[in-house]
């Protein structure tokens, strides 16, 4: 019985390894997606940098004008050193004025290139050592 046991449970383990890169892959795809909508059909509109806070993570934030409505997006990625008051660049799709982001490579793309890296390297070493049997 304790030998089923172990089997069972390196198979398990085995599955979730597997799976991980799959669910990683999949977190990333929308997200890839939406920052393609934007690049390719979104207002682009001047923000104003409203609050900085510096940490071991800087976070800005940024409010924008869209529609008559005012609207606040944050950033971790891009412009550090900006300060208050600074001007930058937001994008945001036409039917959803209020989900902006920084017009900003690293704001659009870094989350979704962060998922599929993972997914990769976690992905290729163990498919790989599954397709050669280990």
């Amino acid at each position: 019985i304790r030998a089923h046991l172990e089997l069972a449970m390196e198979v398990v383990v085995a599955l979730l390894l597997l799976l991980l890169p799959l669910a990683m892959a999949t977190l990333a795809w929308p997200r890839a997606r939406a920052s393609y909508a934007l690049t390719r059909y979104g207002v682009r509109t001047p923000g104003t940098v409203t609050r900085v806070v510096r940490g071991s993570m800087t976070t800005v934030t940024v409010q924008y004008t869209a529609e008559g409505a005012t609207y606040q997006t944050e950033t971790d990625f891009s412009h550090r050193s900006s300060s208050v008051g600074d001007t930058v660049p937001v994008v945001y799709l036409p039917a959803s004025p209020g989900q902006g982001y920084v017009d900003h490579w690293q704001d659009l793309w870094m989350p979704p290139f962060l998922w599929l890296l993972t997914a990769t390297f976690l992905g290729v070493p163990l498919y790989g050592g599954w397709l050669r049997g280990w």
